[in-house]
């Protein structure tokens, strides 16, 4: 047993053999972890991918240019966040430490206005920031997180007092979840022990009924990936911080163009042609970071194929009214 951690630990450490994970890694206190899915990958050039903050940089551009406020928000990997709940002997690499913010001073070079999270999930009550058998932040995780980014729209922006309030209250509620995506990554004989999944902090929330005056579209849109979809909370703490109302277009990391789809789906859409929001936020997880359109679709590295791409929405952008 000390032998396998001792090489689980060379593993983690060792950028050279990040393909040579386990997919599932088993902390302390019932917390599970996936290595090879959070972790430096080099041979897709990891974190020092120069596409993705361009591609970034591009689109902020663009849209300030229609007057709208553009702010991302990098969610960190849990292995990162969490790494007290790893075993003793695993320690993550250099590059691993301090990748986050590695992307969050490019992008601040760029001056690209990011919300910087990390610490913030770190600081979270016993660690009750992500589940302990998913990859994904809680609902507790993902509240903290909307109310930083709710302080910094505040402070921010100018146009956020243009945007109709919403009376928008909430409610805390115990749930069971369903077993966490890493529980299908152990072996066979460890995973019954997961198969209740577990007790977790949700948070109901309620909209008043908007009057007839009110606006079917609203002004801040949300542009993020899984771990912005419903059921973990992230638009709607959000909504409810600001009390204005948020479009949540989320989609898998796994669909067509990875973490840029819920862009290309939203700018492409029906809801951007019909009206044009004050202020869009971009979520990207810190995993899938390095994951441009071209790695996807051609299975390489090709910058001048990703600033084509985001060049396409980039028109449709300049073209809307």
């Amino acid at each position: 047993m000390k032998r396998q951690i001792a090489t689980l630990a060379m593993m983690i450490s060792s950028v050279a053999t990040a393909i040579s994970y386990p997919p599932a890694l088993v902390g302390k206190d019932g917390y599970l972890f996936a290595p090879r899915m959070e972790s430096y990958l080099p041979e897709w050039g990891g974190y020092v991918n120069t596409s993705s903050y361009e591609m970034i940089d591009n689109l902020k551009q663009t849209l300030n240019k229609k007057g709208i406020d553009v702010y991302v928000v990098i969610v960190p990997t849990k292995i990162s966040v969490l790494q007290k709940y790893l075993p003793d002997e695993v320690k993550l690499s250099d590059t691993d430490k301090s990748r986050y913010d590695t992307i969050t001073k490019k992008l601040n070079d760029r001056a690209v206005v990011n919300v910087p999270i990390k610490q913030i999930l770190e600081n979270q009550a016993n660690g009750r920031s992500y589940f302990k058998q998913d990859t994904h932040w809680n609902p507790e995780g993902s509240r903290a997180a909307a109310n930083a980014l709710a302080t910094a729209i505040s402070n921010k922006s100018a146009t956020l007092s243009k945007i109709p309030s919403l009376k928008i209250s909430a409610k805390e509620q115990i749930k069971q979840s369903n077993p966490g995506d890493l529980v299908k990554l152990l072996p066979e004989n460890q995973q019954a022990a997961y198969k209740s999944g577990e007790k977790f902090t949700s948070i109901n929330f309620t909209k008043a009924e908007a009057g007839l005056l009110g606006d079917d579209y609203p002004d801040i849109v949300l542009l993020g990936s899984s771990y912005s979809s419903s059921n973990l909370g992230f638009a709607d703490s959000l909504a409810y911080a600001l009390q204005k109302d948020v479009l949540n277009v989320s989609m898998p990391a796994n669909s067509k163009f990875g973490i840029w789809s819920s862009i290309e789906k939203y700018f492409n859409g029906s809801d951007f042609k019909s009206h044009v929001p004050k202020i869009v936020i971009l979520e990207f997880p810190e995993r899938d970071f390095h994951q441009t359109p071209s790695v996807l679709i051609n299975n390489k590295r090709d910058a001048d194929f990703d600033l084509k791409w985001v060049a396409s929405i980039q028109a449709v952008i300049e073209k809307t009214r």
